[in-house]
């Protein structure tokens, strides 16, 4: 009786035992997760440029020969950080690049007085150490027992290219990292180091220990290619925030086969505005943005011929006119750089009457249709920028960068603009000049993405031009998206004469223009009047143009928009093969309805284990209980 008890007992608490044990090492190895999240560290490696010739534990010896005789010392370089999320309001978990990159070159510019009154006392990091087998030293003697399980061939100068400073025990925050004065000018008695760049860092997640590169400001080395984006009317405005995709030229294997080209993985820095060839991204979010300075640096790429293809624009610059823009026509190799321009359609342009001839420092008023109050607007980042703002201070707006006036932020409705006050030497226009605005604070004119042209006339009027010539651009693309620039349309150019397009003829032969890999070409050094394009050559895999393109030539066409000219997508036809005929009976069986067939790896399987299990384990316990009551 009482073994019964015991056994029933056990058969209870077992069960109770096992949960609870389940349920504690659950909770204890939960917390202990936890607890680690809030414990981050940082790792800052930098590379080591150059070993000083003059120090007798050193010379200028080849990498290759081992250093034997030789101490090694780190160059002791320390960083001052701080905690600036709180301060700023700033989000860990959400901080974009740009907000990174506008606060580096923020602190980078400003004392460590400056920044302790901002933030508090900044805290130092130790001194940097050598890099050796992933462990970390104040100085190495290779010569030393603690080596000498080291294999010759490591105990070079070329096996100690990095040093290392640690940063322990941070919170999750946002952190601002900047080498001290006194830091580079210690290196700088042993080295020649380069200076680090001060750098921002969100630290959360999972991952404890941080990687942040310091970058330097060396020049780009060969293995890296270089893109640079600027504006098309002014080079000296860089464009940052631009995304690009990278794509490499194929390997051929038929070199009669057509040319194919591959997207490139690629993956971010945690700091700085560079780019690494990356094979293990295969997520295909490769987008690349431009830097502050207009550049996007991709390292470490094998060789081979590269293109950058735009993807995203910026405000101010419409995608109908920039997406798609590339390089594949003039690919780059490896050490070479590459600009490409982005076209932004000014919301005004000044200029004198009957030529090209641009003005700045001319101020106009912008008024809501209907109405004689001023906007107020306030000065933007680029020359000829103005940001409207209910709370702005400016109202009379001035004419920059070539003659132009950028409107941003505008909201949708109808507008004017008025002169306010010509430039010396002109008349001053007393029209009004109409535009709209849509949901997308683009500028409309004519309901057309355009710009207002508004001519000045000289005081002294100038005599006209003998034979004025004059141009106009064009872009090619596909009609249903705009992003696609189309290469290889080739045009005829006619003109207007006695009521009938006639062929243009230079020299006695047809002009003809033809799209580049941008969709962009332009007919030059035309005499005035009204011409039309003809389509005599489309994409391959395209209709035909519904119409003729036309337009007019005078002396400010060239500061006309650029006219879209769209071709309508035809897919190539698949050709069907012909229909085999079976040389032997063939017996149709349809299909019958039947269950879903258990898979490898399907629940279902374990279910069916663990009850035939049950049933094996009941049946022997039947069976024993029986067996010994006939032996009682």
């Amino acid at each position: 009786m009482k073994k019964d008890v015991k056994s029933r007992l056990l058969a209870i608490l077992l069960p109770i035992l096992m949960i609870f044990q389940a349920f504690f090492l659950t909770s204890v190895g939960h917390a202990e997760k936890t607890g680690k999240t809030n414990n981050y560290s940082v790792v800052i490696d930098l590379k080591i440029h150059e070993w000083d010739s003059d120090k007798n534990s050193q010379n200028t010896e080849t990498s290759e020969k081992e250093s034997s005789g030789y101490i090694f010392k780190s160059s002791e370089r320390q960083v001052m950080y701080w905690r600036i999320d709180k301060k700023l309001n700033l989000d860990p978990d959400n901080l974009a690049d740009n907000k990174k990159i506008e606060l580096q070159k923020k602190y980078d510019g400003l004392s460590m007085d400056k920044i302790n009154e901002e933030f508090g006392e900044a805290k130092l990091s130790d001194k940097s150490k050598l890099v050796f087998n992933d462990k970390l030293y104040d100085s190495i003697d290779f010569d030393s027992p603690e080596f000498s399980n080291v294999d010759g061939k490591q105990k070079v100068r070329a096996s100690i290219s990095a040093e290392r400073i640690v940063i322990k025990d941070l919170e999750k925050g946002v952190y601002l990292f900047k080498e001290t004065d006194e830091s580079r000018k210690k290196a700088s008695e042993k080295f020649k180091p380069i200076k680090l760049v001060t750098s921002v860092v969100s630290i959360s997640g999972e991952k404890n220990v941080i990687p942040v590169d310091m970058k330097s400001t060396e020049e780009v080395p060969t293995k890296d290619i270089t893109l640079i984006k600027v504006d098309e009317d002014d080079e000296n405005i860089k464009l940052d925030k631009v995304g690009f995709k990278l794509f490499r030229k194929d390997d051929k294997k038929n070199e009669t086969a057509p040319d194919t080209y591959s997207l490139v993985p690629v993956k971010k820095q945690e700091t700085g505005t560079y780019y690494e060839y990356d094979p293990s991204n295969t997520k295909g979010d490769n987008i690349l943005r431009t830097n502050t300075d207009g550049k996007i640096v991709v390292k470490g790429l094998p060789e081979g011929e590269y293109y950058f293809e735009e993807v995203e624009t910026i405000e101010g610059y419409d995608p109908q006119f920039n997406i798609g823009r590339n390089n594949k026509g003039k690919p780059i190799k490896l050490g070479g750089s590459v600009t490409i321009t982005n076209k932004r359609i000014p919301s005004l342009i000044k200029y004198v009457k009957d030529t090209d001839t641009t003005l700045d420092g001319v101020t106009f008023a912008v008024y809501k249709k209907g109405s004689e109050e001023k906007i107020k607007f306030k000065e933007g980042k680029k020359p000829g920028e103005y940001i409207y703002d209910e709370a702005g201070k400016l109202t009379d707006i001035e004419t920059k960068a070539k003659g132009r006036i950028y409107l941003l932020e505008m909201p949708k409705g109808d507008y004017y603009f008025k002169e306010i006050t010509a430039k010396k030497g002109y008349k001053k226009s007393e029209d009004s000049f109409e535009f709209s605005v849509d949901e997308n604070h683009k500028i409309l004119v004519n309901g057309k993405v355009d710009s207002v042209k508004v001519p000045n006339s000289p005081e002294t009027p100038n005599p006209p031009p003998e034979n004025p010539k004059g141009s106009h651009k064009f872009i090619k693309v596909d009609k249903d998206d705009h992003g696609k620039k189309l290469s290889d349309a080739k045009f005829k150019v006619q003109k207007l004469i006695d009521s009938k397009f006639r062929t243009v003829l230079i020299n006695g032969e047809v002009l003809f223009v033809k799209s580049d890999e941008n969709g962009d070409f332009e007919v030059k050094d035309l005499d005035y009047g009204h011409y039309r394009l003809v389509e005599v050559g489309y994409p391959e895999n395209y209709k035909a143009v519904a119409k003729d393109t036309e337009f007019d030539i005078d002396a400010s066409s060239s500061l006309n928009t650029p006219i879209l000219i769209e071709n309508e997508y035809q897919p190539p036809k698949e050709q069907t093969p012909p229909p085999i005929t079976p040389s032997t009976p063939t017996k149709i069986i349809t299909n019958r309805s039947r269950g879903p067939m258990v898979k490898t790896g399907d629940i279902r399987i374990w279910i069916y284990f663990a009850i035939g299990l049950l049933m094996i384990i009941g049946g022997s316990l039947i069976v024993r209980r029986e067996d010994r009551k006939q032996l009682a």
